[in-house]
């Protein structure tokens, strides 16, 4: 993170750097894991998967109403969600299962996992290796590290 003072100011603005990469998962339908790519973005609050990526769970468990007053990066409201539902996913060539909830949009969107997954999870993106590193805590307490390719 870069501060830069105004000298006329006393206001200081602060320039974060943040990361998107794309990953590749795999969510759980009736049928087995149905494969997608995803964006894994630091800038992004909420994870927003497609209704086509999850319209099974969603058949399944049902949805609720998505979360009012999102927006996009250019600050204009994100339109299009149908609602929010809890999901099962896993990295590639992970058996590990995270659950996820999700908001549910019904345009034709790269997924994003947003910050409400990532901070939780301890996540560091390492752009030199090319992998994001997770830790999951267990309910015994054990921790389980991920290294996801991206």
């Amino acid at each position: 993170m870069k501060i830069a003072h105004d000298k006329h100011k006393r206001v200081a603005s602060v320039k974060r750097r943040f990361h998107s990469v794309l990953i590749k998962v795999q969510v759980k339908t009736r049928q087995g894991w149905k494969s997608a790519v995803v964006i894994a973005d630091t800038g992004a609050g909420p994870t927003i998967f497609r209704l086509a990526d999850v319209d099974s769970a969603t058949a399944e468990f049902g949805m609720e109403k998505p979360t009012s007053g999102l927006i996009t990066a250019d600050g204009t409201a994100l339109a299009g969600l149908c609602g929010q539902a809890a999901i099962t996913i896993r990295f590639e060539d992970s058996e590990y299962e995270h659950h996820v909830t999700t908001q549910i949009i019904k345009s034709n969107i790269t997924p994003i996992i947003g910050m409400d997954f990532w901070k939780p999870h301890h996540a560091v993106f390492d752009m030199k290796q090319n992998v994001i590193t997770i830790e999951t805590t267990e309910e015994d307490g054990s921790t389980i590290v991920e290294n996801i390719p991206c």
